[in-house]
């Protein structure tokens, strides 16, 4: 069973919404005739909104998630251009500010956190939908390459179980064209970073390596360093973009 509660200070659609300190933000979005900058905040506990600070970009179709305390708006479109910045709200200073921006503009994007990084999933660029996936890390506030979805998705919804980042629904095409086509397929990313592939790999290497160097000779000890470290790096490469992205 459904109720009511209080109404928003105006309408919007193709907002982003979220939960911090157990409240409801609602952001960005647009109204029906412009893109909209402005938030709102609903308090459970007095059942009413709030109009907080605005953010400085106008933004619709963006992506909201919380991560370690601050909210991230990211991408989005401001009614002229799509957008590859990012704003944080800071809910102790009560303000937002710029991040580092993505390496691709991103309109209808999924976003959602995964083990303390905030991953930006498909969208729009403006000429068509995108397979492409990006990760931010807030402590060295840098944006990353993942391994890209196996499809194209604008409007893609985005979330997190169990270990996992799942890549649900969409469209291949924007919504305009009559090429667009909705999707059913869902996509599972394995939140595992090339950077870590090659350290497993090297790690492997070295301890094999050195427990054959007691017996062996120089040639042979590279012979199977190489050999091993290939290998492995040729094994988790193809579970990362191959088994981990399966329908």
């Amino acid at each position: 069973m459904s109720c009511s509660v209080a109404t928003m200070s105006g309408r919007r659609l193709q907002f982003g919404v979220a939960v911090l300190d157990g409240r409801l933000y609602v952001v960005g979005g647009r109204d029906g005739l412009k893109t909209l900058n402005t938030v709102e905040c609903y308090n459970p506990h007095s059942k009413a909104w709030s109009v907080m600070p605005p953010m400085s970009t106008h933004r619709h179709g963006l992506g909201v998630a919380v991560l370690e305390g601050p909210m991230y708006a990211v991408g989005g479109h401001d009614g002229w251009s799509y957008l590859s910045t990012v704003e944080r709200w800071d809910p102790q200073a009560r303000q937002w500010s710029f991040v580092a921006s993505m390496a691709t503009p991103r309109s209808t994007v999924g976003v959602a956190v995964l083990n303390s990084k905030l991953y930006a999933v498909g969208g729009r660029d403006g000429s068509s939908c995108l397979r492409s996936v990006e990760c931010f890390d807030p402590h060295t506030n840098r944006w990353s390459g993942c391994a890209p979805m196996a499809k194209r998705r604008g409007g893609v919804g985005v979330a997190t179980w169990h270990g996992f980042l799942y890549a649900i629904g969409g469209h291949d095409a924007p919504a305009s064209s009559l090429a667009s086509r909705l999707s059913d397929c869902v996509e599972r990313l394995v939140s595992l970073s090339l950077s870590v592939c090659l350290s497993v790999c090297l790690s492997v290497c070295l301890s094999v390596c050195l427990c054959l160097s007691v017996r062996t000779d120089v040639y042979i000890y590279i012979y199977v360093y190489v050999y091993v470290y290939v290998y492995i790096y040729i094994y988790i490469y193809i579970y990362m973009y191959v088994i981990s992205f399966g329908n």
